[in-house]
């Protein structure tokens, strides 16, 4: 079960890709047009992905079984929110965690 370290971790192995991706578009794009930085940059967004990917699909079972209501899982989601890195997708699945602890607590 991934705790609040590993789940930073995670968080910050996706977000270092992202920068370097959007970095390099940016360059890439600011001289020839969105289509070439969309040519030029396959590699980086590819590494995006991937990280974002691990991410992911590590956080999912606990994900699946928090959102059903079964409560073992919570443990998992509070190391997921406190390890409080922002990263794509990240903030969507930390609101929707948050409303459901909090309807929980209701």
């Amino acid at each position: 079960m991934p705790n609040t370290r590993r789940y930073r971790e995670l968080l910050e192995n996706a977000r270092k890709p992202a920068e370097f991706h959007r970095e390099a578009y940016n360059a890439a794009r600011s001289d020839r047009g969105n289509s070439y930085g969309h040519q030029v940059t396959t590699k980086e967004l590819a590494e995006r992905v991937g990280t974002l990917r691990l991410l992911y699909e590590t956080l999912a079972p606990a994900e699946k079984r928090f959102l059903a209501g079964n409560l073992t899982a919570v443990d998992e989601i509070i190391g997921f929110l406190e390890a409080d890195v922002a990263v794509s997708r990240s903030g969507y699945l930390k609101e929707r965690f948050y409303r459901k602890l909090k309807a929980e607590r209701s």
